[in-house]
């Protein structure tokens, strides 16, 4: 073990270094001009987060109130009992072991590794959200299912759902991989346990959050409420879409691409699956891929035309690693597939309107605002599609260092309290 973790993936350890650097430099040269403290570290969820620590589950009427935050990630800093500046740093520590756990799991590159831990939302590991301890539970729960062990599956999916409202996920996903899974009549009855045993699993852990809640609060179904106060409930789909703030806008356009394409790729395996033709068939994967797709239906038809912390729910995950990993995997380079690709992204944008001013930004800003998000889209898909064309592979170095500048930027614009997801 110590040998795997200082030789095979000591890239992790010169990440944190680069990154940590990278950040004194841009400090100490005035590009960025706040450093992280007690105070700043602790901005927008984790106030609520902290509040339930040191107080404990509130309801109010008509207000926004702490029910709408799951016990998890709270009640295991309470019980740590530390300041915000320590459980960030524990929730990175956190991360980075599970990360290192489940690219041993699957056999992870460098390369692949790299690009995931510069992702610019990988920031909300390092800050006090549940953002780490789901990652935790996420890859127990897809070792869990790549070993095809029920017990280590059932205690990720379990604790998963005590750290996020991840239940209305998660049932979509589980159906999905026993649908592709089911082979006839003899699988029937192993299919359907499957999913009772997963669905009793996962409401056991839903209704110990609102028996909690309730017997704090007196109010039933407390965290559903409360979260009207956040504008969290069904919209009709308007258009064009939007995120708050263009420090957002941009993570979350690329976490709505995925999220639209993941969808189209479940679509695609249901059909070689009636064809009976050859497809990725693993459950990790099959989770993962359909984990991505119900998390941008949901914030689309929850959220209206703004796409809220999309691009956290979708990147800050294990889901979208192993995604990310077996496409890339399995990806050829074709050149017709390329063209699609880039027409495909430019349907998605259009659904911003991107000739329409954004924010404070001018119509020459927005327009200049958009292009640098397509080329961005173009070259990160060109690197996880075609990386086994000799050249497409070596984009993984331009991408990390853009990478790794913009996760900076992104943690700077976070503890100055601007909206990143």
């Amino acid at each position: 073990m110590r040998k795997i973790l200082f030789s095979e993936y000591n890239y992790v350890f010169f990440h944190i270094f680069f990154l940590a650097a990278l950040y004194c430099l841009f400090y100490f040269t005035g590009i960025i001009n706040i450093f992280p403290s007690e105070i700043n570290i602790c901005r927008w969820d984790c106030g609520w987060y902290k509040i339930i620590k040191d107080i404990g589950y509130y309801y109010k009427e008509a207000e926004q109130s702490s029910v709408a935050f799951f016990p998890a990630f709270p009640f295991l800093w309470s019980f740590l009992n530390v300041n915000a500046s320590t459980m960030a740093i524990i929730n990175a520590s956190i991360f980075f072991i599970s990360f290192v756990f489940i690219a041993m799991e699957f056999n992870i590159k460098k390369e692949d590794g790299l690009i995931f831990l510069s992702l610019p939302s990988i920031i909300f590991m390092f800050v006090p959200f549940s953002e780490a301890l789901f990652f935790l539970f996420g890859s127990v729960l897809l070792i869990g299912l790549n070993r095809n062990n029920i017990v280590l599956a059932s205690i990720g999916l379990f604790f998963c759902c005590l750290t996020r409202s991840a239940a209305v996920l998660f049932v979509p996903a589980i159906i999905f991989i026993e649908f592709i899974y089911f082979d006839g009549k003899k699988d029937l009855s192993k299919s359907i346990k499957n999913i009772i045993t997963y669905g009793i699993i996962m409401f056991v852990a839903n209704m110990a959050v609102i028996l909690y809640q309730w017997n704090v609060t007196g109010v039933w179904f407390a965290f559903k409420k409360s979260q009207a106060q956040w504008n969290h409930y069904f919209h009709l789909l308007k258009f064009p879409l939007t995120s708050i703030g263009y420090n957002a806008l941009w993570l979350d356009i690329i976490a709505l691409w995925i999220g639209i394409f993941a969808g189209i790729y479940c679509l695609y395996i249901v059909i070689k699956k009636i064809k009976l033709q050859n497809y990725i068939k693993n459950k990790a994967f099959l989770f993962s891929v359909c984990y991505l797709f119900a998390t941008a239906v949901f914030v689309l038809t929850y959220q209206g035309e703004r796409l809220q912390s999309l691009n956290r729910y979708s990147f800050s995950t294990p889901f979208f690693l192993v995604f990310f990993i077996f496409i890339n995997r399995n990806a050829l380079f074709e050149f017709k597939k390329m063209l699609l690709i880039l027409f495909y992204t430019i349907i998605i944008l259009l659904l911003f309107n991107p000739f329409m001013p954004i924010f404070e930004l001018s119509k020459i800003q927005t327009l200049v605002f958009y292009i640098a998000v397509y080329i961005y889209i173009i070259l990160f898909v060109a690197y996880i599609f075609f990386n086994k064309n000799k050249y497409f592979k070596k984009l993984y170095l331009p991408l990390y260092f853009i990478n790794v500048i913009l996760q900076v930027l992104a943690f700077s614009f976070f503890i100055n309290s601007q909206w990143i997801g």
